[in-house]
């Protein structure tokens, strides 16, 4: 039987079809083979990828990137501040235990805890190697650093880091351990205002001081770092109510830490005796009472007025420690008035440092911040004020032979910084930054001029 050829050209058909059927079933698994085996080394590359990047991270950063802090990289944190508004901590409840907890050999305690004995051997500790130039030297007494810890709503706390040494005794051949201090630090509480509308306590760490010749130990590890762990954490575990921490760099910024505020420090030699202009009818320049001053700064700091738009970051400690300040002159706080009216603020500090440069010897006061409350309306009157407050305190405490200032650029410092730097040049610039520890605040860093702080 012989097949109609409408009946082969059918058959002819479906073989056609069918054929290229086949064809886009193998093409459509080959592309989808494929696919799959380019997801396979994409997520594979992207792996590698993230793998090295934690690694360098880890290798770059090896102390800080196990801190609970705000890391340059930390892009998740970066995102979120564009949608946050409020402060957080980053760690909640109790601190968690790292590699840098050494319990063995850093003790810490409330300060009134701490023996006449380790006090002082303490104060040595801090006046050899506070400071690493051999041109500054730092002159902290017992006295002035009771009174920085004291007075305080919360306890304060000192660290104190030991080392095993070993010496082999001539007489017998016996190998003797001696126990000696070789780091230190202490905390105190601080009140931190944000944006006029949020108060949080936080530790001010200070004092923080290793001994030069032991900077390395432990093969390339810093015991800086293990001191600031441990007090850290047994800071927290004593005093779980305040949970971040406040922390000031100068010279060696953190890498890799994102700062609360970054700004400069600039030190001047006091050549001759200051000559400050006359005040016009009626302004006067005068050190206020802690009563006075403590209103200021409340009203600076968490006010519905005017004053509280000033400032992006108020911080400053109990009204009971800035008075005890001011009575054992560690603290200066002036103002200037108009009749009964005040328009400036003044705050300068002891820094308990001298500094001896060029053969020039002399101690350094620290203008550490100000405020002008008609907020640059009358930069020159501000600055005039500020002359005769330096007057007056370098002609009462004669006996500091103070002969350097130095101008921490936060507040309205800058303002006084233009006009000082018309007649003088700094000896002495720096970089500085404070940091916050297990806390982010949305908009750090803050610009300097909107950050006002009294440590």
């Amino acid at each position: 039987m012989v097949e109609s050829p409408l009946y082969i050209h059918e058959i002819f058909i479906d073989s056609v079809k069918q054929g290229f059927r086949n064809s886009w079933v193998a093409i459509y698994n080959s592309a989808k083979f494929f696919a799959y085996q380019f997801y396979i080394y994409l997520y594979f590359i992207l792996f590698i990828c993230i793998l090295i990047y934690v690694a360098y991270i880890k290798l770059r950063y090896p102390f800080w990137s196990n801190q609970p802090v705000f890391h340059i990289y930390d892009y998740i944190r970066y995102c979120s501040a564009c949608c946050v508004t409020t402060p957080y901590f980053i760690q909640k409840g109790a601190p968690l235990k790292t590699k840098f907890l050494d319990s063995k050999n850093v003790i810490t305690m409330p300060h009134t805890d701490i023996s006449d004995e380790k006090m002082n051997e303490m104060i040595n500790l801090l006046q050899c190697h506070y400071h690493s130039s051999e041109d500054v030297l730092y002159f902290l007494d017992k006295p002035s650093l009771e009174t920085l810890l004291k007075g305080h709503r919360k306890t304060s706390y000192i660290s104190l880091l030991y080392e095993d040494q070993y010496r082999l005794d001539p007489s017998n051949a016996a190998l003797t351990t001696d126990v000696k201090m070789i780091g230190c630090m202490t905390s105190r509480p601080l009140r931190l205002f944000i944006n006029g509308s949020h108060e949080f306590l936080v530790y001010y760490w200070d004092h923080i001081c290793i001994n030069r010749d032991k900077e390395i130990r432990n093969g390339n590890k810093n015991p800086a770092q293990y001191l600031i762990q441990t007090h850290e954490y047994y800071q927290r575990v004593e005093n779980p109510e305040i949970s971040a921490s406040l922390f000031h760099r100068e010279r060696d910024l953190c890498v890799g830490v994102v700062p609360l505020v970054q700004y400069s420090n600039q030190v001047f030699q006091i050549y001759k005796k200051i000559r400050p202009p006359p005040l016009p009818s009626h302004f006067t320049v005068t050190a206020i009472g802690v009563d006075v001053a403590y209103d200021i700064l409340h009203e600076l700091s968490f006010s519905v007025s005017e004053l509280s738009k000033l400032f992006n970051i108020c911080i400053f400690p109990d009204i009971t420690s800035i008075g005890t300040q001011m009575t054992n002159r560690l603290l200066y706080i002036y103002a200037v008035k108009y009749k009964n009216s005040i328009l400036g603020l003044y705050v300068l500090k002891d820094g308990k440092t001298t500094y001896d440069i060029d053969g020039n010897g002399g101690n350094v006061l620290e203008c550490v911040s100000s405020v002008e409350f008609r907020n640059g309306k009358d930069t020159g009157l501000f600055f005039a004020g500020f002359l005769q407050a330096l007057h007056v305190i370098m002609s009462d405490d004669r006996d500091k032979n103070y002969r350097y200032i130095k101008f921490t650029n936060l507040g309205h410092n800058d303002r006084i910084l233009t006009k000082w730097r018309w007649k003088y040049n700094p000896v002495l610039e720096t970089l500085a930054a404070y940091y916050v520890y297990n806390m982010v605040i949305p908009g750090m860093p803050f610009i300097h001029e909107k950050c006002f702080i009294i440590y």
